[in-house]
């Protein structure tokens, strides 16, 4: 993602206080530590192996799910820890259909963020949460030998699984501040409100 953006989302989480701060600085880390599992997913889901051109016509959108862990035990420190809710392949049109109104900056954010790059893969992931936090973008190399490369038709299955696999790190080093006087402990996932479809 362009910097200018990076940094004013990072800006806006840290004035509206240390738990966005902190939840933003935990969604960005794990998208960097998990890009290269988002990238090999993005090449199936795209199916750039048979065609390379695929790369730029459409943007390799994941939906994240955060889940906010307390540990009573340390001090009342908290970490988000995040896992794939969903993914596929959207245009650059439907992002902006989709993201446009919610993103900070909108449609001129969007358009910066999603150009299409010579030989490069565009990733965009978003945090699912009503308030979570901003989106965040991992334009790839698209490796030269993709035309060898094996598709893989449970590509969204398999990013699950190995997203989970980095859960087991030690997040607590990265992702954790303290929070005072919680009374929870555990795992305490962070779900969307019901749409109005689904009722209330």
């Amino acid at each position: 993602m362009d910097c200018s953006v990076l940094i004013k989302i990072r800006d806006d989480a840290e004035k509206a206080g240390p738990y966005h701060a902190r939840r933003f600085a935990c969604f960005s880390t794990w998208c960097q530590r998990n890009s290269q599992f988002m990238a090999t997913a993005a090449l199936s889901a795209m199916e750039v192996m048979k065609d390379r051109e695929r790369a730029e016509k459409f943007v390799f959108l994941v939906f994240a799910d955060g889940a906010l862990r307390f540990d009573t035990s340390a001090e009342h420190e908290i970490a988000f820890v995040y896992s794939v809710r969903d993914a596929f392949c959207v245009t650059v049109e439907q992002c902006h259909e989709i993201f446009d109104k919610t993103v900070a900056g909108g449609h001129a954010v969007i358009e910066r963020c999603l150009a299409p790059r010579p030989r490069m893969l565009r990733i965009f992931v978003v945090d699912a949460a009503p308030t979570g936090a901003g989106p965040y973008t991992l334009p790839t190399d698209i490796p030269p030998d993709i035309s060898s490369w094996r598709y893989r038709p449970d590509w969204l299955e398999q990013l699950k699984e190995e997203v989970k696999s980095t859960m087991n790190c030690k997040i607590e080093e990265l992702y954790t501040f303290t929070l005072p006087d919680h009374p929870t402990g555990g795992i305490v996932p962070h779900h969307p409100p019901p749409s109005e479809e689904e009722g209330t």
